[in-house]
């Protein structure tokens, strides 16, 4: 005999029952909720009642939702929030626990990325500012700190600032929203993997356990590979002719190998977040330092300047706080 079962869903106690179309041979089987609501009872056309307790009908995504409620109830509003995101790109998109972590972070990503834009135009027009502050400080060292002189050079470059639509800080803006971002997910994804017993089934491959770290070190060696090849395609790119970019960048070069080592001991589920978000990095250096799309964005090129001397930089003083001058040598 052939029977259909209703489509729908039947939810008490935040526990949702799906039934759908099937095939029976010669039992016909019905739906009935009991009397108390706490069961869901299972009859048998041959008249044999079959209890089924709600916990054993549970779907997996519930027992998920219960795992995560459970472990971010003690966390960080943000980094609360962060594991509940991830649970619902989960639960809503039946996606396994790793795929939900890159997912998360890549949407992430493409909600920030108007604010990295952003950063890199504040970076390349204070670059492209930079031969004219040289040359403003320059005077004002010149002229012996005079009070006079000072004052009209700082107004100068108080317009100048004005004129390129930037400020010294603007720059940092990127590095205030990614640190929080990293901060929180660094957590939160530690604590799920640290409390949601389901994590431990929720990787792919050689790294299906997210609990645990990698004993081969090839989630640690990838890190380090993509930060690397991120520094060396252009993650500084807009800061040509900064006095210090030498110098950061061989202090990245070395970050990015000592990634290895210090992450070697991380769970395998932070590891689906860093590797996702190098690699979206490195999407958006390669993609963002073309001059075609430079152009689209409005994001000056800087690629013509040269690099400050030495001497340039020793000459260089602060807007506001020039060094302070001693006594007078009797001559």
């Amino acid at each position: 005999m052939r029977s259909s079962f209703a489509a729908g869903f039947l939810q008490h106690r935040n526990v949702c029952y799906a039934s759908t179309d099937a095939v029976a041979s010669s039992t016909e089987l019905r739906f009935v909720e009991g009397e108390t609501g706490d069961t869901v009872q299972a009859v048998a056309a041959g008249g044999v009642d079959q209890v089924v307790s709600d916990q054993v009908l549970s779907a997996g995504t519930s027992s998920s939702l219960g795992e995560v409620a459970a472990a971010a109830a003690d966390c960080s509003a943000p980094t609360a929030a962060l594991q509940h995101l991830i649970d619902f790109v989960h639960t809503q998109g039946g996606l396994p626990w790793w795929l939900s972590i890159a997912a998360t972070t890549v949407g992430i990503r493409v909600m920030v990325l108007p604010v990295l834009v952003w950063q890199m135009k504040a970076t390349a027009r204070l670059t492209l500012m930079r031969p004219e502050l040289e040359r403003i400080t320059n005077t004002i060292k010149e002229s012996g700190y005079d009070p006079k002189v000072t004052e009209v050079n700082q107004k100068r470059m108080k317009e100048l600032f004005a004129q390129h639509n930037t400020n010294p800080f603007m720059p940092l803006m990127g590095a205030f929203v990614q640190a929080p971002l990293f901060i929180s997910f660094f957590f939160a994804i530690r604590n799920m993997a640290e409390r949601v017993p389901s994590f431990k089934e929720g990787g792919a491959l050689w790294f299906t356990d997210l609990t645990t770290a990698d004993p081969y070190f090839i989630l640690p060696i990838m890190s380090g590979l993509f930060t690397l090849a991120t520094i060396e395609l252009g993650a500084m790119d807009g800061m040509q002719g900064q006095p210090m970019i030498g110098k950061m960048k061989m202090f990245f070069r070395g970050f990015a190998v000592l990634i290895v080592p210090l992450t070697a001991s991380f769970p395998k589920a932070l590891f689906c977040y860093w590797l996702t978000t190098n690699v979206c990095s490195l999407i958006q250096t390669t993609v963002l330092r073309q001059p075609a799309v430079k152009r689209t964005l409005g994001i000056p090129e800087t690629a013509h300047l040269a690099p400050v001397t030495p001497a340039a930089v020793a000459s260089s003083v602060t807007l506001n706080s020039p060094p302070k001058r001693g006594k007078k040598s009797k001559r």
